[in-house]
């Protein structure tokens, strides 16, 4: 059985597993990949191949036989453990099967880059240079050669490998090079360091820089081998490459209204590098690309419950049509650079189907960035009445606090008897206190005083209600509780708490209060 250890993504690869039946008939050949079947060859059938449907594999049934699978323009997702199973006739029925693991390699766009050199240097000088290969899966191991003999191992400097936040979580290799210069180190006045890239079996490239000693001779020469065959070309100098990414500010509505349009904005600050992409991934899901090299420059990636407004979509913005519930989600805006830097940064975002816009500003030093929020939050409590007695007399004086949740901005309360809205300011005391330093949520109080009077009472009963809102913002769930007031023998008694949906994000206290009895 043959099955490439690695194989090449976009790349058909051929699977063979050869057999020697001995005299018996056979009966049927089958391929598996982790215990799912894909390929069947039965000789007795017409026809008799037969092909079963696996995520990431496209079987080539013109070139299957019962030796061989073709697979074409492979994926991620054929990687996995490949099984072919062999079995005769009657009368014996034997089977025999064995198995082999294949990994599926993305290979990197660009050569392996050579960064921090200068164009001579002179004895006891120090030399600090590194070498970038780009995204791969696997990481590309890197090695340094000096004059084409191995670097000193003392001389290597090991760097983290770069993870992207894709969803292939490709890598990105770095390797440093330092050490003093010697006279060893300089051949007919030049010293070349060479810096490999290798990914197993599959992938082999390299740079070369020639560099000069600190005396008039000829101009430093850059050249790139690919897979054994070079390629020179000339540079009057070489310079030192320092690449910077920022991501300026992201904004993800965090809360938009069902059948609304939904707006994504993604700023960033290329500095001295090429971008190479924008994209926009939603649960990790891909649906938007902005390729400036290409055209066009656009390309949408259907997703359920996304729809894009290309036109009015480019690098800094897509806007989303219509959103409905099943939108809501976490939305990633990637940033990649073009070679040699291959700096990637992203930002994160949750957007909720209600609300409005919260804006993430984001500052970024280098590799890293930080996000900031401005907070708007809704009460978390509806109001609280306190104060209350259970029944009142005519001449009796009712002095009531109503509280809101602790929210930002400060809710705006309002007092109700019998349903009318208090408008007298000499009956109302409004407070606002602030409950909370770091995030500046505020509680609202407002006190109602009154002499009670024979016309407050209907049917024996003098209803207080207490309603709290944030009048600017749009439909939001609102809760209403209700307690009601017995006669002066009993306690007073709370219903059931229930949510429904007002149109301003109304909060409801109410009481129900009897009129006493002597």
């Amino acid at each position: 059985m043959r099955v490439p250890k690695y194989a090449v993504k976009d790349r058909p690869v051929r699977l063979e597993c050869l057999y020697d039946m001995e005299g018996e008939a056979l009966y049927a050949v089958k391929w598996y990949k982790d215990g799912h079947e894909f390929y069947r060859f039965v000789p007795r059938d017409d026809p008799p191949t037969q092909i079963f449907p696996l995520h990431g594999l496209i079987v080539n049934a013109h070139d299957s036989t019962d030796s061989q699978v073709t697979l074409e323009s492979i994926k991620r997702a054929a990687g996995g453990k490949y099984r072919c199973e062999v079995s005769a006739e009657a009368p014996s029925f034997q089977t025999v099967a064995h198995d082999e693991d294949m990994i599926v390699a993305v290979l990197p766009e660009e050569d392996p880059v050579i960064s921090g050199g200068k164009p001579r240097y002179q004895l006891g000088e120090h030399v600090r240079v590194n070498c970038t290969s780009g995204r791969a899966k696997p990481a590309a191991q890197l090695t340094w050669y000096i004059n084409s003999e191995l670097a000193d191992h003392t001389y290597v400097r090991q760097y983290p490998t770069i993870v992207s936040l894709t969803p292939d979580h490709l890598e990105t290799s770095i390797l440093g090079l330092e050490f003093r210069v010697k006279p060893k180190h300089f051949r007919h006045g030049d010293m070349k360091l060479k810096c490999l890239a290798t990914i197993e079996n599959v992938y082999w490239k390299s740079n070369e820089e020639s560099v000069e000693s600190d005396k008039p001779q000829k101009a430093p020469i850059l050249e790139s081998r690919k897979s054994g065959l070079s390629s020179t070309t000339r540079a009057d100098r070489v310079h030192e490459l320092c690449f910077t990414l920022v991501l300026t500010e992201l904004r993800i509505p965090w809360q938009v209204v069902a059948n609304s349009d939904a707006l994504l904005e993604c700023r960033f600050d290329m500095n001295n590098t090429e971008l190479y992409a924008v994209k926009w991934y939603k649960d990790g899901h891909e649906f938007f690309r902005y390729l400036p090299r290409n055209k066009p420059t656009k390309q949408m990636f259907l997703l359920p419950d996304i729809t894009i407004d290309l036109q009015k979509s480019d690098k800094n913005q897509v806007l989303l049509r219509n959103v409905t519930l099943a939108s809501a989600g976490k939305y990633t805006c990637e940033v990649s650079a073009e070679a040699p830097a291959f700096l990637t940064v992203s930002g994160v975002g949750n957007m909720r189907v209600i609300g409005r816009t919260a804006s993430f500003k984001s500052i970024k030093i280098r590799h890293c960035i930080h996000f900031s929020t401005f907070l708007l939050a809704l009460p978390d409590e509806g109001p609280t009445i306190t104060g209350a007695k259970p029944w009142y007399h005519a001449g009796d004086v009712v002095r009531v606090s109503c509280s809101s949740g602790r929210s930002k901005p400060a809710t705006t309360l309002s007092w109700y008897v019998n349903d009318e809205r208090v408008a007298t300011s000499d009956m109302l005391q409004t407070y606002y206190t602030t409950v909370d330093e770091r995030l500046q949520l505020e509680r609202t109080i407002l006190r109602l005083e009154f002499r009670v009077q024979p016309k407050h009472f209907k049917n024996g009963e003098m209803k207080l209600k207490c309603f709290a809102f944030l009048g600017h913002l749009d439909s939001l769930a609102s809760e209403s509780k209700e307690i009601i007031g017995q006669s002066k023998r009993d306690d007073p008694k709370t219903s059931e708490s229930r949510l429904d949906l007002r149109p301003r994000n109304v909060f409801r206290k109410e009481l129900d209060i009897k009129q006493g009895m002597d």
